[in-house]
């Protein structure tokens, strides 16, 4: 009996010790994985850090670049309000984009051509206001073709106090008339169409945009 007790003491022992291991073992494994997440905790929170850095601490030149990659990957191209955007860090002492106009421009994130709007402000700012600087309107029209560039408004709005009202702008406190504007389309369709009303401030000597959206109100629409 002694001896069977002792041979069962035995195989508890072995059996106990077995479950020691195994449990060992298995805290081991815990272990590991709990290092292997905090090293991953830690790699994430530096990533984190440097993305954060370089997203405050970008040179201006540096965050251009990006953004005109950015805008070269995208197959559907810069929206309205990108264009803008843009062209405003490319040009900042040409442009100058006002809140009325990043306002409109959200309003038809939906615009299909916006390559080609992009190409027209581009055209705005290094072809037109060059020449308008130097000869006025009517050397700087010759920038865009007639379906592109109205240089004022029908006599109908300009005349008309409750519509071109829709075409003053504030900049630096004063209210700015802008008539000349860049089109695209004719349809009511924001997908489609856009205009873009602008003028040139003669004592900055930069393009002031004050709309860049649907079609201003006009009589009997």
């Amino acid at each position: 009996m002694v001896y069977e007790e002792l041979s069962q003491l035995s195989a508890d022992l072995d059996q106990a010790q077995q479950q020691k291991e195994s449990l060992e073992f298995t805290l081991l494994e815990s272990e590991e994985k709990v290092q292997d997440l905090e090293k991953q905790i830690k790699q994430s929170a530096y990533i984190n850090s440097q993305r954060s850095e370089v997203a405050v601490d970008l040179p201006e030149d540096e965050e251009i670049v990006r953004d005109l990659i950015e805008v070269a990957a995208d197959s559907k191209g810069p929206s309205p309000e990108e264009c803008l955007s843009l062209l405003a860090k490319v040009y900042p002492k040409r442009l100058v984009v006002l809140p009325s106009a990043v306002e409109s421009a959200r309003e038809v994130g939906s615009f299909a051509q916006n390559r080609r709007l992009l190409d027209m402000l581009n055209r705005l700012v290094t072809e037109y206001l060059p020449a308008y600087l130097k000869g006025g309107d009517t050397d700087a029209r010759a920038t865009f073709t007639n379906n592109e560039f109205a240089a004022r408004e029908s006599d109908t709005v300009a005349n008309n106090k409750q519509y071109s009202a829709y075409r003053k702008f504030d900049f630096d406190g004063r209210e700015v008339e802008m008539l000349k504007h860049l089109k695209v389309g004719v349809a009511d369709d924001p997908k489609s169409t856009i205009r873009v009303h602008f003028e040139v401030d003669q004592a900055s000597r930069r393009v002031l945009i004050g709309h860049c959206g649907k079609h201003l109100p006009l009589p009997g629409r």
